[in-house]
């Protein structure tokens, strides 16, 4: 594959955008609205800086405001890692899937093997505090699907997304990492180093600019990029509050497949699982074979059966 590198004419729209971003408080639709209207006076092409006085009227904001922000998105720009790569959307490398959804993120920061956002992606998700047999089950999927070339995709956090990273580095299956902070920042701290191992051999995806704060709200934001890039979304195991429900929502609203554990429908101690499946659209599995048969239902790509896993009964 050709070398990838930043693009500066994107470079600088990003340091538009994300200045404009910043001076709404990081609010994403606030920001992005003001964003489209000062496209409509200069090209997102050139710096934004040379025109804060009239930017500052257009979009009434104070001027010192604003060149103070685009200091410190500069500055972000600056300290990313060398592998970092910025993509606008509409972009070659920006991922396909999520580029057909009207509220994807006009840029994605992408640490590592940028290509990957282009294969089959499937998310694995579920608890942050999981079961033992929640781990193994996570663990055991995670392993499969990368016997059916599919690439896994998580969030880094803690229980089940670790369980799912982890087998799929074990068994040197891609697997790309959807995070909730810039590539410039880890959480939970603990997961450095598994962040680090996943930015070398597979990809960190995070719409989120490195002088943008942390808050919980980036979660939900995060969960709704990891969803778009992915042709299903599978729950391994959650409780009826549990984050990944989140990401369960915008998949279905997504109109991407949704996979939810039979042992979970029938466990009479949760209501969700039943209510995802027979009233909101969520299919419900045992075998890998079933999750695959979804993919030749979408026509999205052929999957060649394994006889040896055919039969293998996840949950």
């Amino acid at each position: 594959m050709a070398p990838v590198s930043n693009d500066p004419q994107s470079l600088t729209g990003a340091t538009n955008y994300f200045t404009i971003l910043g001076v709404h408080q990081w609010a994403w639709k606030k920001g992005h609205e003001a964003f489209e209207k000062a496209k409509q006076h200069w090209p997102i092409t050139t710096p934004w800086i040379d025109y804060a006085d009239e930017v500052s009227l257009v979009l009434g904001i104070d001027a010192t405001t604003w060149r103070k922000m685009y200091d410190q998105v500069e500055h972000g720009f600056k300290i990313l890692p060398p592998d970092t790569y910025v993509i606008q959307r509409g972009q070659s490398l920006y991922p396909r899937l999520l580029q057909t959804l009207p509220d994807a993120p006009e840029f994605l920061f992408m640490r590592g093997q940028v290509w990957l956002a282009q294969q089959p992606i499937i998310s694995v998700v579920g608890t942050r505090q999981p079961s033992d047999d929640g781990i193994r089950k996570a663990q055991a999927l995670a392993t499969l699907l990368g016997q059916y070339h599919m690439v896994i995709a998580s969030g880094l956090a803690r229980g089940i997304d670790r369980a799912a990273h982890e087998a799929a580095l074990d068994n040197q299956t891609p697997t790309i990492a959807v995070i909730g902070t810039p590539v410039t920042k880890t959480y939970p701290k603990e997961h450095q180093r598994l962040q680090s191992m996943i930015a070398d051999r597979g990809l960190i995806i995070s719409p989120f600019h490195p002088a943008a704060p942390i808050h919980r709200w980036n979660f939900p934001k995060r969960n709704a990029v990891m969803s778009g890039i992915s042709l299903e979304t599978v729950v391994v195991e959650a409780r009826e509050t549990s984050g990944a429900l989140i990401q369960t929502d915008y998949a279905l609203r997504q109109g991407r497949l949704v996979f939810v554990p039979q042992s979970a429908v029938e466990n009479t101690a949760l209501q969700w699982p039943r209510r995802y499946v027979n009233e909101k659209g969520a299919q419900s599995f045992r075998r890998i074979d079933e999750l695959m048969r979804g993919l030749n239902n979408l026509r999205v790509l052929p999957i060649q059966q394994k006889e040896s896993d055919e039969g293998t009964t996840i949950y």
